[in-house]
């Protein structure tokens, strides 16, 4: 029997049936892997929903807003339909901190990025940069605008920014927690806590690639998730490669390191986040068939992104003269 919260969304996972339809499929990134050359690739994208930025992609060669927009435009609506805000809000957080780490970049190198700004998420990107330069921000909550603060003081002792993508990973580990705790449906809840636990490894790796010692990994390092920071700190200390095989035989993890790893052991980070990208579809891969509950939304947003990012493949590939074989190797899912 359905609870209320999940009968909530049957009319929006009616809804989503008809924008599951417009969605590419595989022969539609056949047809633009076959294409002759970038503007043919373009031509074929007229009769699809990215059809109303052909022309500026056409003419200024700028295929990334044309797809940006679809996704914006896509999130704009979900914000207007799901009927839980802090669902919305969990799932455009990554956006949220993958601004904060564009706008400390900017902070530390006294430069404007703003073409790597992306604008999803609960609040206005002004208002976020407003939150990192002065730590002024009436629309967030405490416990963000404490993050940012612990992020201010730190970045600002340090004249470089390559600590800066574990360090905020952390900080969105830590506060993705705090919302997942407060999810009603236990599958969101479990789905956010995977992606929580997939994140930390991400950091983990990062770290070690960084070379932080054991000391400094007891700092980066987070007990949210399954691993503790201690198993983490015990891991670490055999070295990269070692825990790259500790995890390629876990039973939980092994599936994320099987590609992620070349003949010699050696960890691609790249590829590990590819798998868990996959990871995260494949668990919600049985959502689509679901009439109730918040899943379906979830999984749609995922295939949506996984849409933009083989169209950001296809089309750089059309315009550097990439063989569509090596294209679509480097496609995922």
């Amino acid at each position: 029997m359905q609870t209320d919260y999940e009968t909530r969304f049957s009319s929006l996972n009616t809804s989503l049936r008809v924008k599951e339809m417009m969605l590419l499929k595989a022969e539609d990134y056949e047809r633009l892997l076959s294409a002759s050359d970038y503007h043919e690739a373009l031509n074929l994208l007229s009769n699809t929903p990215y059809r109303d930025g052909v022309s500026q992609a056409r003419e200024t060669h700028d295929y990334q807003t044309m797809v940006m927009d679809e996704l914006k435009d896509t999130y704009h609506w979900i914000k207007q339909v799901i009927p839980d805000p802090a669902l919305y809000e969990a799932m455009t957080l990554k956006y949220v901190y993958h601004n904060v780490k564009v706008l400390f970049k900017e902070r530390l190198n006294k430069q404007t990025y703003s073409d790597a700004l992306i604008d999803i998420g609960p609040v206005p990107i002004y208002e976020l940069r407003q939150a990192v330069n002065e730590g002024q921000g009436d629309t967030f909550q405490d416990y963000f605008m404490g993050n940012l603060e612990n992020m201010r003081n730190y970045f600002d002792d340090i004249d470089h920014y390559q600590q800066l993508d574990v360090f905020i990973d952390r900080a969105y580990v830590h506060h993705l927690k705090r919302l997942s705790e407060e999810m009603t449906d236990p599958k969101v809840a479990k789905y956010f806590d995977q992606i929580i636990n997939e994140t930390n490894i991400l950091i983990f790796f990062r770290a070690l690639k960084l070379g932080h010692s054991t000391r400094e990994l007891t700092a980066i390092l987070t007990d949210e998730g399954n691993l503790k920071t201690s198993d983490y700190v015990s891991i670490g200390e055999q070295g990269e490669r070692q825990a790259a095989r500790y995890f390629s035989e876990h039973a939980t993890y092994r599936h994320l390191f099987e590609d992620a790893l070349d003949e010699n052991g050696c960890l691609n980070i790249r590829r590990l986040e590819q798998a868990i990208d996959e990871s995260e579809l494949k668990t919600l891969s049985q959502a689509k068939f679901e009439v109730f509950g918040p899943l379906p939304i979830i999984y749609y947003t995922l295939q949506k992104e996984l849409e933009v990012d083989h169209l950001r493949l296809i089309l750089a590939g059309k315009l550097n003269n990439i063989d569509a074989d090596i294209i679509r190797e480097r496609m995922r899912g």
